[in-house]
């Protein structure tokens, strides 16, 4: 997934293990919360830090409208993988999330904003490039369940259709949880329809567990990823992704695995400390993947949990 891949094959065909010698490039972003000049949880004499990482793919680069959906190879257009990392002396806690755009050969041609319309290539031209998708999401991540975002609009909706229809048909469709919600409608019915949604999700995010290090060892490994993607897979999909990840957050908090730490010190509750700088974390977050691919900030400035 690093970006100056290509670099490295003119020293590799000479058998040259380039990971003592190359560095490896990344496009996306770092926010850590540690200093003083920004914000820091505090435990007694104990210092936390709260990160949130986000790595963008190579493989299928381009800006919103330019590309969209799925090469021959399986890649998506706006893959990020996102990991939620919370650290308190040697415990470290972390969670990764994945977004990318439908994994089917789809378009949105047109020149003026409004005038994009969706166009979905025939049933069986997809079939092959969404195989190697799932395939290469199963084997680098594990058990993947997909929350497809996508509303009811007319574009939208044969778009979801296909995705739903291609995914029924796969090798996949007993392997890979599929699962719809319309977030646009639902959020209008009500704002607990993503509270609804989030315990709908959580017996997999707690099958799949989180990496938790403490004390020297490797206590837990996440064992699967949730497949998160809208139609740009920007503020839809972080809003999500931002409640599941207070979801994992809260997981580690509750079982007192962060460092085993008195989680009411004096008057700093420190489960509501981390909460409030993830959900800031995570705004930016959006903001910046919103950046790269669509070349301005978020629509949805505050999350919506």
């Amino acid at each position: 997934m690093f970006r100056n891949r290509s670099l490295h094959f003119p020293f590799e065909r000479f058998g040259i293990d380039t990971s003592h010698w190359l560095l490896k490039c990344m496009a996306g972003w770092v926010f850590i919360q540690s200093s003083v000049l920004v914000r820091t949880v505090y435990v007694g004499h104990r210092t936390g830090k709260v990160a949130i990482l986000s790595r963008l793919s190579c493989e299928r680069v381009g800006t919103r409208f330019n590309v969209r959906g799925a090469n021959s190879q399986g890649c998506v257009a706006n893959f990020v993988e996102t990991e939620q990392v919370i650290t308190f002396d040697e415990c470290e806690c972390s969670v990764v999330l994945v977004r990318g755009s439908v994994p089917l050969f789809w378009e949105q041609p047109g020149v003026q904003v409004g005038s994009h319309k969706v166009k979905v290539r025939a049933f069986e031209a997809s079939a092959s490039a969404y195989h190697r998708h799932f395939l290469r999401l199963t084997s680098m991540y594990g058990k993947t369940t997909v929350v497809n975002l996508l509303g009811s609009k007319e574009g939208e909706r044969a778009l979801s259709d296909a995705f739903r229809t291609q995914h029924k048909s796969s090798k996949f469709a007993d392997i890979v949880e599929f699962i719809d919600f319309d977030y646009h409608s639902q959020m209008k019915i009500s704002k607990e329809s993503l509270v609804r949604l989030i315990k709908r999700l959580a017996p997999f995010t707690q099958a799949s567990s989180f990496y938790l290090y403490k004390d020297g060892n490797v206590r837990s490994e996440q064992c699967g990823v949730l497949r998160v993607n809208c139609l740009d897979c920007l503020d839809r999909t972080n809003s999500v992704q931002t409640a599941v990840g207070l979801l994992v957050s809260a997981y580690s908090v509750a079982r007192d695995q962060v460092a085993s730490l008195n989680l009411e010190s004096g008057k700093v509750n420190v489960a509501q400390r981390i909460e409030e700088i993830l959900r800031d974390l995570w705004q930016k977050n959006g903001d910046l993947c919103s950046n790269i691919y669509a070349g301005t900030g978020a629509l949805e400035g505050k999350s919506k949990v």
